[in-house]
């Protein structure tokens, strides 16, 4: 990857939550989902005024058309967005024989 990004961990409002999943397509999760216009965490509708937290790349971070940055509780994780998404892809690979799981 061109760019050293890292990942930042940081508490957002479920609204937020929801604009992000339905507008941004951003979303690397096995445990979002969406359905007839609403968005689940792990079956579970997102409640709008509780806060929820997210990982995003400190480049996202930064930008102000996203919530990020108005969060509660940044956490600067230092890993780097490539070697947690090259471990995410060798996780799915071991656990369901491919990456795309559609």
């Amino acid at each position: 990857m061109p760019f050293e990004n890292k990942i930042k961990v940081v508490s957002i409002k479920g609204y937020e939550l929801e604009k992000l999943a339905n507008y941004s397509g951003l979303f690397i999760s096995d445990s979002l989902s969406k359905r007839n216009g609403t968005v689940y965490i792990n079956d579970e509708p997102i409640d709008a005024n509780e806060y929820y937290r997210v990982a995003t790349i400190d480049y996202l971070y930064e930008k102000t058309n996203y919530p990020f940055k108005t969060g509660l509780n940044p956490v600067d994780t230092d890993i780097l967005f490539r070697d947690a998404l090259a471990e995410a892809v060798k996780k799915k690979v071991s656990e369901k024989g491919k990456f795309y799981t559609n």
